[in-house]
C-alpha cells in the first residue's frame, strides 16, 4: 500500500506556513495541486512511551523530514522567533482507481519548531535533493481516524507544557 502524508503549520504570528508549498513555483515537475497548501512529508518519526503516572507523560519532538519549499525560510522565521504554531499532519493511502483515501490525522497545537537540520544532496531524476528535518515540541496532540476505523484521541505532554507556550 502506497502512503501519502502532507502537512499544513499555521504560525501565531506569520498565518499560513505551508501556503503553497505544493505549487508550480515551489515544486517545480514534482508539484501536487491537490494538496496546494501543505507540505509534503517525506518521513515521519512520533515516538510515544507511557507511564505508570499519564500526569507526568513526556513525548520527545515529533520529527518530520520534508523537501525544501516555499514554506523552508518562514519555518527558521518561526523557530528563531519561538513563533507558537498548530499543525495538521494528515496521512492517506492511494487506492488501485488512483485516487486517495485519508487514513488519519494528527494534530498538534501550542507547539514550536525547536530545531532544523537542512540536507543537501544530488537528487535522483526527478527528485528534489535539498532536504529539512523539523523537530517539532508541542502541548498537545489529537490523533484522529477516518474510514473504516473510528474515533480519537488526544494527549497533553506534560514536558512541554510546563515550558514555552
Amino acid at each position: 500500500m502506497s502512503i501519502k502524508i502532507s502537512m499544513s503549520i499555521n504560525g501565531r504570528d506569520q498565518g499560513l506556513i505551508s501556503k503553497n508549498c505544493t505549487s508550480k513555483e515551489s515544486q517545480g515537475d514534482n508539484s501536487l495541486l491537490e494538496y496546494l497548501d501543505e507540505i509534503t512529508v517525506i518521513t515521519l518519526k512520533h515516538e510515544m512511551t507511557g507511564s505508570e503516572n499519564p500526569e507526568d507523560d513526556s513525548y520527545p519532538p515529533l520529527v518530520i523530514t520534508k523537501y525544501l519549499d516555499l514554506s523552508s525560510p518562514m519555518l527558521m522565521n518561526a523557530l528563531v522567533n519561538e513563533e507558537m504554531i498548530d499543525c495538521e499532519i494528515s496521512v492517506y493511502k492511494e487506492l488501485p482507481s488512483g485516487s486517495s483515501e485519508k487514513l488519519y490525522s494528527i494534530a498538534l497545537t501550542g507547539g514550536a519548531i525547536i530545531d532544523i537540520h537542512t540536507r543537501h544532496r544530488k537528487p535522483p531524476k526527478n527528485e528534489s535533493g535539498t532536504q529539512e528535518k523539523l523537530s517539532i515540541l508541542y502541548h498537545t496532540a489529537t490523533y484522529t481516524h477516518y474510514g473504516r476505523t473510528a474515533g480519537s484521541f488526544s494527549f497533553v505532554n506534560s514536558t512541554y507544557s510546563k515550558g514555552f507556550q
